[in-house]
């Protein structure tokens, strides 16, 4: 299997870059749909963007992943709302780690994950002030407050490990 994903992720790294650079015609249902099926079957693959924004510090670079995560966004319309594992992941993996610059906390790449993630679930909810659609709102709710949940867990188990760790060396 992780023979498959490695032959899976160069060409996958291409295909991106050309989507970004010369994105085909919107809506194009077959990319969608190739996509949506991606996401589903190879969710690390299809989401390393997303980490690798939620991973960096540079402008330059989040900037880069951010118009990748643009374009996913245009194809797959519930990009930013569809898995509550993978935003969870991006938004607290290795937070608390000590980044280029010597400082714990966030990440550049994080923060922007966040006011992107809020900017969307402020666009469902607005749309719901218009009555527009009740089923994207209801599946919005539900994944807010599964993300929620989860992110609460692992703020408060980092909150706990985090001051353990630092003692282990004077156990040893």
């Amino acid at each position: 299997m992780t023979q498959v994903r490695f032959y899976l992720y160069l060409p996958w790294l291409t295909f991106l870059q050309q989507l970004v650079d010369n994105p085909p015609p919107y809506p194009f249902p077959a990319l969608s749909s190739f996509l949506i099926s991606l996401s589903r079957v190879y969710p690390p693959i299809f989401f390393k963007p997303l980490f690798a924004c939620a991973a960096s510090d540079k402008e330059f670079t989040v900037v880069n992943h951010l118009c990748t995560l643009r374009v996913h966004a245009k194809y797959v319309p519930d990009y930013w709302l569809r898995d509550v594992d993978m935003m969870c992941f991006a938004l607290l993996g290795d937070a608390g780690k000590a980044s280029q610059s010597g400082e714990r906390g966030s990440r550049l790449g994080q923060l922007i994950l966040l006011v992107e993630l809020v900017s969307q679930i402020q666009a469902v909810r607005h749309a719901k002030e218009g009555n527009v659609n009740e089923a994207r709102h209801v599946s919005t709710v539900k994944f807010a407050s599964g993300l929620e949940s989860k992110l609460a867990l692992l703020v408060e188990a980092k909150v706990f490990l985090f001051p353990l760790r630092s003692l282990l060396p004077l156990f040893i």
